[in-house]
């Protein structure tokens, strides 16, 4: 091989290893505007206080927000303030709470994670709750041997 066949093959090669390092550059780019894209969920945020007494069960970070079986949400914190457990609640647009929205907690019936879940929405005839409110849970709803006595 001559001298300036080396030199052409020696360009080459970097050319093509550049060709790749800047394809490779810009499918990671992409993919990760995709991904971010693809995470942007829309929603509003809440505050959900609980008495002591009613404690917050095993809800933690990412326990799920259920109305009707749909999932709606999630919680991002569980913390407590004073004499009140919070937890700040992410629900997905297009739910929207309104005034007299009820929500509870949901034991787990297999020991894992409880969840909360949305029996009401509110009055729609009111204005929306804005982000950031504060909404009191409600009390559990009363077990099916709780309505139907205790044989």
């Amino acid at each position: 091989m001559t001298r300036s066949n080396q030199k052409k093959e020696r360009s080459n090669f970097r050319a093509g290893l550049y060709t790749v390092i800047i394809i490779l550059v810009g499918f990671t780019f992409t993919l990760g505007i995709i991904r971010r894209n693809a995470n942007a969920v829309k929603g509003t945020q809440y505050t959900l206080s609980f008495t002591m007494n009613a404690g917050v069960g095993t809800l933690q970070a990412g326990s799920v927000i259920t109305a009707a079986g749909i999932r709606v949400g999630q919680i991002n914190l569980v913390d407590i303030d004073e004499e009140t457990l919070k937890a700040e609640i992410f629900i997905r647009d297009p739910f929207l709470l309104y005034p007299g929205t009820v929500i509870f907690r949901s034991e787990s019936l297999m020991g894992g994670v409880d969840s909360l879940t949305i029996d009401s929405f509110g009055d729609d005839a009111k204005p929306m709750l804005e982000t950031g409110s504060e909404i009191r849970s409600a009390p559990k709803p009363p077990a099916l041997n709780g309505m139907l006595g205790d044989r």
